[in-house]
């Protein structure tokens, strides 16, 4: 009985290694998603204001949106009452994570490496992803290795990154040149969320998605920039909240 349970358990993991890219494969991968990491090199901080709709289950809202960042991590997103004034603040300044409901006063404050703004965003999205998004790269997470395979559609690729089981962790879409972005996937063992930048224009001599879509596995929401800044001056404390007396 034990003699077979071995053998299983070595069959199973001689399956997941042989699924696993050959060296070259790989080494091919991960040029090409260092390629799409370098994206818009030279843009280290940016904000911009547009509109966000949300929907969770059968409830759909829309709102105005501000938001700021820079890339190393730091990041503030700000939803808007129609009359303009404020009604969520979140911040992040690459340690603490602040939340303040100015409609309802409730304000908290969490020390967190790369916090998850589902309670925003109501999709599970880290900070470090969404600005990836936002400056017209990729996120990427945590993977043993990566493969470029042709899309089962037949048009463009896929460039997927895989664990140690040979299963995709992320997989990022790409057209037939293999330079533009067409929506990236984020995997759990099953879909977390579906992300589509589309509508690129080119603020200063960066090229940014206008439209962005994010699919979670019970809500989404898409945005619409109505104004990039490019590189502009943002000091430390526009990314702190402070508690209102």
């Amino acid at each position: 009985m034990r003699a077979a349970v071995i053998v299983i358990a070595l069959s199973i993991l001689l399956s997941a290694c042989a699924t696993l890219p050959k060296p070259e494969q790989i080494a091919e991968a991960e040029a090409m998603l260092a390629k799409l990491q370098a994206k818009n090199q030279g843009l280290k901080s940016f904000k911009g204001i547009g509109t966000i709709r949300l929907k969770d289950k059968d409830i759909t809202q829309s709102s105005r949106v501000a938001w700021l960042g820079t890339e190393d991590g730091f990041l503030r997103i700000g939803l808007l009452t129609i009359a303009g004034q404020p009604a969520a603040s979140i911040a992040y300044n690459g340690e603490n994570l602040y939340f303040f409901s100015h409609l309802e006063g409730q304000f908290y404050k969490q020390k967190t490496p790369d916090p998850d703004l589902e309670k925003l965003l109501s999709v599970p999205l880290k900070a470090s992803e969404i600005i990836a998004l936002l400056m017209g790269r990729v996120p990427v997470v945590k993977h043993r290795a990566a493969v470029i395979e042709r899309n089962d559609s037949g048009q463009g690729w896929v460039l997927a990154l895989k664990n140690s089981w040979g299963k995709a962790v992320e997989k990022i879409y790409l057209d037939d040149n293999r330079n533009d972005i067409k929506k990236v996937e984020i995997f759990d063992g099953s879909l977390m969320y579906r992300a589509v930048p589309a509508d690129m224009k080119s603020a200063d001599k960066y090229l940014i998605p206008f439209r962005l879509t994010v699919s979670g596995k019970k809500a989404e929401f898409s945005l619409s920039v109505d104004r990039y800044w490019i590189n502009t001056s943002l000091s430390p404390d526009m990314f702190v909240l402070i508690q209102p007396e």
